[in-house]
């Protein structure tokens, strides 16, 4: 599905920041139809929370809007239980820019916002392609793939063709990993709605990644 000037003119398109820099932590905005219907959309930093916790706070101002005088689950900041070890060695960056595969078509701006629905018979044909690929179907059965990971397989690979990237660089996934699920238990308080996630990176030279997809 295309974005359509109708759905933009629902979305959020607000500047990051206000006039002196400062950045906007929380965004609102209301689109109220003739119909008497509505659209809630906001938009957040991700400096202040991530994705579930920006949903905890939305399920407790619904809360409230509803009448309760306090939301069912409280809202936690406590930030400090996830303050690692201080190292002085400082964290390596798994790829510079002198190893970064270029493209004729990057720098642009002229890009396509288009939606995608996946459904079940795809995602399970999509596995069934991966598996057959991989040229150890009984090992890559027994592992088993993840939704996740075959599409990110998949866009990836698209995504490197589509670019025609150089063949003497490297390419990079990067993935939003959220920690909540790994955490020892009682790590986090039950509201705790800051930040808990963290990168993982999957680095591949180009000339590994073009034996691979053709």
């Amino acid at each position: 599905m295309v974005m359509t000037l109708k759905s933009k003119s629902v979305s959020i398109h607000f500047p990051s920041e206000d006039e002196f820099g400062n950045q906007y932590p929380l965004v609102f905005k209301v689109t109220k139809f003739l119909c008497g219907g509505f659209i809630f959309v906001v938009g957040w930093s991700h400096a202040v929370c991530d994705g579930t916790g920006v949903s905890q706070f939305l399920r407790a101002v619904a809360e409230i809007a509803r009448g309760k005088t306090e939301p069912s689950l409280k809202l936690v900041r406590e930030r400090e239980r996830l303050v690692g070890t201080i190292t002085i060695q400082p964290m390596k960056n798994p790829m510079d820019n002198a190893s970064l595969a270029v493209s004729p078509f990057l720098l642009s701006t002229d890009f396509l916002d288009e939606y995608y629905k996946v459904d079940r018979e795809s995602i399970a044909r999509l596995k069934m392609s991966l598996t057959k690929e991989s040229g150890n179907e009984e090992s890559t059965e027994k592992k088993g793939l993840t939704n996740f990971e075959t599409l990110a397989a998949y866009i990836w690979r698209s995504r490197t063709r589509a670019l025609k990237l150089s063949y003497d660089g490297e390419t990079m996934l990067v993935i939003i990993v959220g920690v909540r699920p790994r955490l020892l238990q009682d790590s986090l308080p039950g509201g705790y709605y800051g930040n808990a996630i963290t990168q993982a990176f999957v680095t591949l030279h180009m000339n590994y990644f073009v034996a691979l997809i053709d």
